[in-house]
């Protein structure tokens, strides 16, 4: 006799309050986890705090204004690099970054980066 269990819950639809509850504790714990990353000023993280940035704005997108977005990802991201290369980190292993970060400056409009930063742009 074959018996099925009926969540109550249709394919594609929102997941009930409960269920929710559920996902606090680890973003709560990854959230406590960044924050911690961030306050240490340890730069060998950086690049793993701008993917959860990254998520947490996909996700939410009225969180950050796509400017701001940017710029923490990018400044996250240049300063985990920067870090690697004044630890003398080989080449070899940098380049993925660079590359990573060459990918996504092309998926950036003009308009989202700073003016005062403009002076950096060539001309």
């Amino acid at each position: 006799m074959e018996q099925s269990v009926s969540s109550g819950v249709r394919e594609g639809a929102p997941l009930p309050l409960a269920s929710l509850r559920l996902l606090v504790p680890p973003l709560q714990l990854m959230t406590a986890s960044m924050w911690r990353v961030l306050t240490s000023r340890d730069a060998t993280g950086f690049w793993t705090v701008a993917d959860f940035v990254a998520l947490a704005a996909d996700l939410v997108p009225e969180l950050l204004l796509h400017k701001h977005r940017t710029q923490l990802d990018l400044g996250l991201r240049a300063r985990f690099i920067l870090e690697m290369c004044r630890s003398g980190t080989p080449a070899e292993f940098i380049s993925p970054f660079l590359e990573k970060m060459k990918s996504s400056l092309a998926n950036v409009r003009p308009s989202s980066l700073d003016r005062r930063s403009s002076h950096l742009a060539p001309r």
